[in-house]
């Protein structure tokens, strides 16, 4: 049966789902809808997959990644702001692939967020609100 016969018989999703059965499988089930939060301070840590670490400022950060599970989706995720008159030095494992070749370059008083997969990292910075 060609697909425009069975777009027009509305069986489309019927067959895709016929096709797809054996091919998609789910990594894990049960898995909890939370994601820890860890405050840390040490300026040189291994963090740990699925948890937040939150760093308030610091100056300086250098950040390794200890083993994930296997056969499990490993985020590495963290937090850092940096202080009001410098950037924060950040050093991470040199595997660390940045999306579209744009590296974290931190600029004072921006907080930061990076998510880490598979060596794949994706930032976001905020510049500090003014209450003034």
């Amino acid at each position: 049966m060609a697909q425009t016969d069975l777009i027009n018989e509305g069986l489309l999703a019927e067959y895709h789902d016929e096709l797809m059965k054996d091919e998609i499988t789910p990594i894990k089930t049960g898995k909890a809808d939370k994601v820890a939060i860890v405050q840390q301070s040490e300026s040189s840590v291994a963090i740990n997959p699925n948890v937040l670490n939150v760093w308030g400022e610091i100056s300086s950060l250098a950040i390794t990644f200890t083993a994930g599970s296997s056969g499990e989706v490993n985020e590495y995720m963290f937090q850092f702001t940096c202080p009001s008159d410098a950037a924060t030095t950040l050093t991470l494992p040199g595997t660390v692939r940045w999306a579209n070749d744009d590296s974290l370059d931190p600029d004072a008083g921006f907080t930061y967020q990076v998510s880490i997969v598979d060596n794949l990292a994706v930032y976001a910075g905020w510049e500090a609100q003014s209450n003034a």
